[in-house]
């Protein structure tokens, strides 16, 4: 060992000597890459070496994703993620190559069932992400903003799964940032749950082999309103309670809590997949998705605004989503992928309580807000996609001849 004090310069010559050895076996694993068209085009990939790396309070595909250098979330957008300065809404999500975008572009996030706020699959389902800005395969398109492409895992000959159990409170969020240090409090009491299992190994070793995962979050989060910071003219609580009881009694209308509300997100997430080996030049994938979130979003209070419980929205989400894939190398220099997707997604968005036309009282510097919420009483959106894209790949070897 030796010590060198700065700007001093030390030199060390090493020799080393010829040695052989022989093995008996070498094992080789490899990982499929994502496979969202050719690597030609600007992109970048988040393998799941990366994904374990990274701190995700939320465990939703933005956690992630905002890694990549041209990637940035939006605050105040939950689940918005722009790619190379674009809309988040000209993004396109895919899993196992397949299109699950929102069709309806109202989520921020683009994904089906992002107006709750729920991911659309597990991450304990998510091998790898593939995301492409520029694609030169013609084969890939449909945005202009990202393609974002999430692999899901899938069995192997050695048979392995997980089972986990998060839990996160105000306890271990710390507190509140946007206080004083030397003042600040914790956030109101919560607690976010999440559950599940994974397991995938070979149905017939070499040949066929089997991925499941389940997961269940369960997400409380009250929202708590200091009433000494209301700036309207009903400044005491028997004020607002006289209000309630008029309107229980004259109308029969619960206008619901108003001090603590709570928000609350339920989501039960299953991915399934089969791998089939056919033979050396043919591999059949077969895998399928069941998402179900409900929202429950009450509307919250502020220094100028009262809001009631049964004015919040409430959101049940169901995606249920298959995809059907063969891949065939038909030559030395073709190959051919049959692409088969399905994809039934139902938002049902309705009214929490009992219908009631929206009502707001000018109070002073205030206003007093109860009834359904407006855009709730007729909000249901269903739809139905069936895919069937057929690639074909011809490579072709060229030389070519420079004369000077």
């Amino acid at each position: 060992m030796y010590s060198l004090t700065l700007g001093e310069v030390f030199r060390s010559d090493f020799i080393l000597a010829e040695k052989s050895n022989s093995m008996s076996e070498i094992v080789v694993n490899a990982r499929a890459k994502a496979d969202l068209g050719s690597k030609g085009g600007t992109g970048s990939s988040i393998g799941r070496d990366k994904i374990e790396l990274t701190t995700a309070v939320g465990r939703n595909i933005q956690d992630y994703i905002k890694t990549i250098p041209f990637a940035k979330t939006l605050n105040g957008n939950e689940g918005a993620v722009t790619i190379a300065g674009q809309n988040n809404r000209y993004n396109s999500f895919y899993i196992d190559g397949a299109i699950n975008n929102d069709v309806f572009g109202l989520a921020n996030s683009g994904t089906n069932g992002g107006q709750t706020g729920a991911a659309p699959i597990s991450i304990d389902a998510i091998d790898q992400f593939q995301v492409m800005i520029s694609p030169y395969d013609a084969s890939v398109g449909n945005f202009t903003g990202g393609g974002i492409n999430a692999v899901t895992k899938g069995g192997t000959n050695k048979m392995e799964g997980s089972v986990y159990y998060l839990f996160r409170n105000e306890k271990l969020a710390g507190k509140n940032p946007l206080q004083r240090k030397d003042t600040a409090q914790r956030f109101p009491a919560f607690n976010n749950k999440t559950y599940g299992f994974r397991v995938g190994g070979p149905i017939i070793k070499n040949k066929l082999f089997y991925f499941v995962s389940f997961e269940q979050q369960r997400d409380e989060t009250p929202q708590l309103f200091d009433f000494a910071t209301y700036k309207g003219n009903t400044n005491t609580l028997a004020g607002v309670q006289a209000l309630i009881d008029t309107v229980k009694n004259r109308y029969g209308y619960d206008m619901g809590a108003w001090q603590q509300t709570t928000r609350k997100l339920d989501v039960d997430r299953v991915t399934a997949k089969i791998d089939w080996n056919v033979n050396p030049n043919h591999r059949v994938t077969i895998s399928g998705r069941y998402n179900k979130a409900v929202a429950n979003n009450p509307s919250l209070s502020s220094s100028t605004s009262i809001n009631f419980s049964n004015g919040g929205v409430y959101f049940p989400n169901r995606t249920t989503s298959f995809s059907a894939e063969l891949k065939s190398v038909l030559s030395k220099s073709i190959s051919n992928k049959l692409l088969a997707t399905y994809s039934d997604v139902l938002d049902d968005r309705s009214i929490v309580g009992n219908p009631f036309p929206r009502v707001t009282l000018n109070d002073g510097s205030g206003s007093i807000i109860f009834g359904g919420e407006n855009s709730s009483t007729q909000n249901l959106l269903t739809q139905k996609n069936l895919s069937i894209v057929d690639n074909v790949r011809w490579n072709i070897k060229t030389t070519l001849f420079l004369q000077v």
